[in-house]
């Protein structure tokens, strides 16, 4: 029997081209599905 997780699906964010989960809005710019901006992100 396998204890092992399955690998994280990771793809690459088509606007600033940042690793992010698949699927997911991206952390780090805020896109979604090449040009949908889903919230702003804050700088601090």
């Amino acid at each position: 029997m396998h204890d092992k997780l399955p690998p994280l699906p990771l793809a690459k964010c088509t606007n600033c081209f940042e690793i992010k989960l698949a699927h997911r809005v991206c952390p780090n710019c805020g896109h979604y599905n090449k040009k949908t901006k889903v919230f702003e992100v804050e700088k601090a």
